[in-house]
C-alpha cells in the first residue's frame, strides 16, 4: 500500500506524500533517532481541523478530509494538492472556497538525492493567504439543548428558526458522529462502525429525510381559506361531506384518524385534528 500510495503518477512529485497523519509520538521519535538513514522521509507539523464542541451540531458543521483523485482532477487549477484538506460535509463542504484561503509556496534547492541544500537565491517565497471567518446564526446554548430533547438511540431531526427574520438557531440529525474523526484519516475500524450503524448516523435527516407534513399542514389549508375568503371559520360541512371516518376522493378513500367527527367548523376540524 506503502508503494502503491508514493508511486502513484496522480501525485505531485515535489510535494512530500503524508504516508501516516497524527502519528502517535512513539513513531515522530522513532523516525527522529533514524533519520539519517530514511533520505526522503520527513517529519511535519502542519495545521488540521478541530471541532471543539464535538458531536455538536456536526450535521450542520460538515467535517474536512483529505481530498480525493476525483476531486485532485476537478480542482486542479484552483491549486489543489494531493494530501490538502478539503470540505466533505455541512458549512464545510458549501462554503469551501471561503474558508480555504491559498496556499504559500517555498523554493527550495535540492541536490540529485532530493536532499534539502537551503532557500533558492533570487525567488522570493509567495506568502499564505488565510481563509474567511464566517458567523453562523447557530445559538450554542439552543443547539445543545435541542440535541439533548433527541436521544442517541433515536433517529430524528429537530430545527429552531426565529420566526422574526427566519435565522436558524439550531440544527439537529439524530444519530450524530464526532467530525474530528475526519481531518487527520478517519480508521477502518471508526469508519466501519460509522457506515454500517444501523440509524445511518451520516445521513442528514434535516435536509435528505423525507418526513410527511401530517396535520400542520391543516393549519396551512385552513389560513389559505379564510385568506382567499371561500370559507369564514363557522361554515360547516354538509352532511354528504360529514366525517364518517374518512371521504372518498376518486377512486381513493382518505381515512380519518377517528372514526367519525360528523360535521365542524375550521376550528373544530383544528382542534380535533379531523383529516376529512
Amino acid at each position: 500500500d506503502l508503494r502503491e500510495k508514493i508511486r502513484d503518477r496522480s501525485l505531485n512529485r515535489f510535494k512530500p506524500v503524508a504516508v501516516q497523519r497524527d502519528a502517535p509520538f512513539e513513531i515522530v521519535s522513532r523516525v527522529e533517532e533514524h533519520i539519517v538513514e530514511l533520505p526522503g522521509v520527513t517529519v511535519e507539523i502542519e495545521p488540521t481541523r478541530l471541532y471543539p464542541l464535538g458531536l455538536l451540531g456536526s450535521h450542520m458543521l460538515g467535517y474536512v478530509a483529505e481530498v480525493n483523485k476525483q476531486q485532485l482532477e476537478n480542482l486542479k487549477d484552483k491549486g489543489y494538492l494531493s494530501g490538502d484538506l478539503i470540505g466533505k460535509r455541512g458549512v464545510e463542504k458549501v462554503y469551501e472556497d471561503y474558508l480555504r484561503g491559498h496556499n504559500g509556496v517555498k523554493y527550495i534547492e535540492v541536490n540529485a538525492r532530493g536532499q534539502e541544500i537551503g532557500p533558492l537565491d533570487g525567488v522570493a517565497p509567495v506568502r499564505p493567504i488565510p481563509g474567511d471567518n464566517i458567523f453562523l446564526s447557530i445559538d450554542a446554548k439552543v443547539q445543545l439543548t435541542a440535541e439533548r430533547l433527541i436521544p442517541d438511540s433515536l433517529a430524528g431531526s429537530l430545527v429552531a428558526i426565529d420566526p422574526r427574520n427566519g435565522d436558524v438557531l439550531a440544527f439537529v440529525s439524530k444519530p450524530n458522529f464526532d467530525p474530528n474523526l475526519f481531518p487527520t484519516g478517519i480508521s477502518t475500524a471508526d469508519w466501519r462502525a460509522i457506515n454500517e450503524h444501523p440509524k445511518s448516523p451520516l445521513t442528514n435527516r434535516v435536509t435528505k429525510g423525507l418526513y410527511p407534513a401530517a396535520s400542520t399542514m391543516k393549519i396551512v389549508t385552513g389560513s389559505a381559506g379564510l385568506e382567499e375568503q371561500l370559507t369564514e371559520g363557522g361554515t360547516r360541512f354538509q352532511n354528504y361531506q360529514a366525517c364518517i371516518g374518512g371521504f372518498k376522493i376518486g377512486n381513493r378513500w382518505a381515512r380519518c384518524w377517528h372514526r367519525g367527527h360528523g360535521t365542524l367548523d375550521l376550528n373544530g376540524a383544528i382542534v380535533n385534528s379531523c383529516d376529512v
